[in-house]
């Protein structure tokens, strides 16, 4: 097993490593799913969306998201995120209690196909301060610990941005959003399975195959 977390690790054998990875998952039928956020998401291996292990996160501008701006969150895992391809933004902040803050906190419930919003009988709000900000390219890592509020955020000059996640340290808990608190919030779920398989499969691995010839 490739080590994906060792900064001594070539990022080409990282990508060699991971279409190899998944034409097997193609093969044995594994799905893409849609993820909330404006990304599709594969698990690497073979695992449920709410258990531990390696996730393939792709990020295109154009992916379908559950809300036109993506709010700040927590999730129930410790992330730790190499990026293999583009660049991604990370901010985490802090939450601090206030009657009149300008964001509200609201449960969300994530099943294998499905994401929603709880409608939270008694609102509770909040400021968010700024802790850290910082913008990661191609071969860096970063990690945003369990029930930490933060936002990835995809820079607009780039087309994509591919990323591998590990999640560790799971809980079976419901993580919780931050939005601002005028908002309309939709509570509709937002479904998982969306995606047209044949494209999304041929995207992600064209991709991979540019950035191989690439490094050659």
């Amino acid at each position: 097993m490739i080590d994906i977390f060792n900064e001594k690790t070539d990022l080409i054998d990282i990508i060699n490593w991971l279409n190899e990875r998944l034409y097997f998952l193609k093969e044995n039928g594994a799905t893409i799913q849609a993820q909330p956020l404006g990304m599709m998401r594969l698990a690497l291996n073979g695992q449920k969306n709410s258990e531990g292990g390696l996730f393939l996160h792709f990020w295109a501008p154009d992916l379908p998201k559950s809300m036109s701006e993506p709010p700040l969150h927590t999730h129930v895992f410790h992330l730790k995120s190499r990026i293999i391809a583009g660049a991604i933004q990370d901010t985490t902040y802090k939450a601090v209690l206030n009657e009149a803050g300008d964001y509200q906190l609201i449960d969300a419930k994530c099943t294998e196909q499905n994401c929603s919003i709880l409608n939270n009988s008694k609102i509770q709000r909040v400021n968010l301060e700024i802790e850290t900000s910082c913008k990661f390219s191609a071969g860096e890592i970063y990690e945003v610990p369990k029930g930490t509020f933060h936002l990835t955020s995809f820079p607009e000059e780039n087309k994509l941005a591919i990323t591998i996640i590990e999640k560790s340290d799971v809980d079976i808990e419901n993580p919780v959003l931050a939005v601002p608190f005028a908002s309309k919030l939709d509570l509709g779920p937002f479904s998982r399975d969306q995606l047209d398989q044949n494209f999304s499969w041929n995207r992600i691995l064209s991709s991979l195959s540019f950035l191989q010839k690439k490094a050659a």
